[in-house]
């Protein structure tokens, strides 16, 4: 079977489109002055943001576990329903690979200021709730801290009664050469000693507890780094919508075109 058209019918096809070309390029130029008016001055750009924010610690603990956390917020943001909400609005949040106690939370919107403003309310809401936490732990830590110290200065205290009372039990000593004070001085030379490796222990006990409560150990959530805004739109861009518009002109105009012949035909 022979599927090739015949040249007769090719030259009725190019002849339709000659006795119309007025017509084709009128509605053509109608499709893309329209697609155009739409791409430039009705459609708004839709842009992409997005923060890291690192979620608060104590002492280097993660107070609420990344991915649990993404869930909660994504149903509190209702990101599974983001047709007709106003502009801007949270479109995701995600634990991101091969990274520990941080999200991300993204935003899409028409410019940057208002994208801004919205991710650093929603990081606001979070600092808000995770920093009483934080407070809670660092009141508990100084309350410890503030014991320890006490324990250390009554030891120290104890260590110094004892050594003024071995002064004196010394001198008194060397006079009377009194086995009892002998006696006494070495029971307060060994309580000396016990209260000596207790107060090292309490202090090195100190130094960890200071160290839990310094900024890189425990802090509230906290921004890293600034929010990014991706120069790209995630709406059709201006070229092709424009593109669209020419395409669909042509089309359109052609088969209207070969309809006005068929009807013309119709006619004779």
């Amino acid at each position: 079977m022979n599927s090739q058209i015949p040249k007769n019918e090719i030259d009725d096809i190019l002849n339709t489109i000659l006795n119309y070309k007025k017509l084709i390029i009128g509605i053509v130029i109608i499709f893309v002055s329209v697609a155009s008016f739409y791409a430039f001055f009705i459609q708004k750009a839709i842009y992409k943001a997005d923060i890291l924010i690192q979620i608060a610690q104590n002492n280097t603990h993660i107070i609420e576990n990344e991915e649990s956390l993404a869930q909660i917020l994504i149903t509190k943001y209702q990101v599974d329903n983001n047709k007709d909400k106003p502009m801007p609005f949270i479109s995701n949040v995600v634990k991101p690979k091969y990274s520990k106690g941080v999200i991300r939370i993204y935003a899409d919107g028409y410019d940057k200021t208002s994208l801004d403003k919205l991710l650093k309310e929603k990081f606001m809401e979070l600092t808000v709730e995770h920093n009483l936490s934080v407070q809670t732990y660092i009141k508990d830590q100084k309350m410890i801290i503030l014991n320890t110290q006490k324990n250390i200065h009554d030891m120290e205290s104890q260590r110094d009664n004892f050594l003024s009372q071995n002064n004196n039990m010394e001198s008194q000593l060397d006079k009377s050469l009194n086995c009892a004070y002998a006696i006494s001085i070495l029971r307060n030379d060994n309580a000396i000693l016990e209260l000596n490796s207790i107060i090292l222990k309490q202090k090195n006990f100190l130094v960890a507890l200071n160290t839990t409560i310094k900024p890189n150990r425990t802090f509230s959530t906290k921004i890293k780094g600034e929010m990014y805004l991706n120069p790209k739109t995630i709406t059709p861009s201006k070229k092709l919508i424009v593109i669209l518009g020419l395409v669909s002109g042509l089309l359109f105009s052609i088969l209207l075109a070969f309809f006005l012949q068929f009807l013309r035909d119709r006619r004779k």
